[in-house]
């Protein structure tokens, strides 16, 4: 069989293309499911902007994978799972007939390991990963935020990624978190806020304030992901909509 099939119409846009993902999110119900192909598609999308040739056959999925393993150096987790949503996107392509052929399931990932490292941090290595960021720009300030979010208080990636300004309150000179927990349709589990996780996130919140203004919305996401469009010290929430 051949495996070399393009899009019918290899002069779609980008922002052909883009209108394509959002219907392929659409059909997803899952909030956290979305969100984890939508950030991965996200990079695709960037790389894509610079590679005008790929052309959805198989050799363009190969570079791609090639792009997420020696230039973004990622871990064979993170490759599968980009390589999963744009394997899933095709599919979606496939069945709308904009594709005759998904590409992308004939360009493997990486296994999966069987089990969870239970490894920790020592109080060297926090040491060490804080000394790394360059907290002077937005995106330091925010990153210090997360990172110490995940280490003091034991948030996971999708609760930090859910949680909106509204969330995070202050009472009685306690900080608190309401956060969705794996499983959870709601916001209904409190997390206590220690000072040094209060300071950080304040500093990046006063640093949003500087860049964009009083405007931010109490709805608006708590920490702002990184556009491919703006410096390299400025974040922004990006939807596939804006690209």
């Amino acid at each position: 069989m051949n495996t070399e099939t393009q899009l019918k119409n290899t002069r779609h846009s980008q922002k052909k293309l883009h209108e394509y993902i959002r219907e392929f999110l659409g059909t997803f119900e899952n909030k956290e499911t979305r969100g984890t192909y939508e950030r991965s598609l996200r990079e695709f999308v960037r790389w894509l902007a610079k590679n005008k040739g790929f052309r959805f056959q198989v050799k363009d999925v190969e570079r791609y994978k090639s792009h997420l393993t020696k230039t973004k150096k990622l871990s064979e987790v993170s490759v599968s799972t980009y390589l999963t949503a744009l394997r899933r996107l095709c599919f979606f392509l496939v069945q709308q007939r904009v594709l005759s052929v998904n590409p992308a399931k004939f360009v493997g990932g990486y296994k999966r390991p069987m089990f969870h490292s239970r490894e920790f941090l020592s109080d060297e290595d926090v040491r060490r990963l804080l000394e790394t960021l360059n907290q002077d720009g937005e995106i330091g300030l925010r990153d210090c935020a997360i990172i110490r979010l995940m280490l003091e208080c034991g948030l996971s990636e999708a609760e930090v990624v859910s949680a909106n300004v509204e969330d995070c309150t202050i009472k009685d000179g306690k900080a608190t978190l309401a956060v969705q927990g794996k499983g959870k349709t709601t916001k209904a589990d409190v997390v206590a806020l220690p000072e040094s996780v209060v300071a950080a996130i304040e500093q990046y919140i006063e640093k949003r304030r500087t860049l964009y203004g009083e405007g931010m919305m109490s709805s608006s996401p708590l920490f702002l992901s990184a556009g491919n469009r703006i410096g390299d010290n400025e974040c922004q929430h990006e939807e596939f909509g804006k690209l």
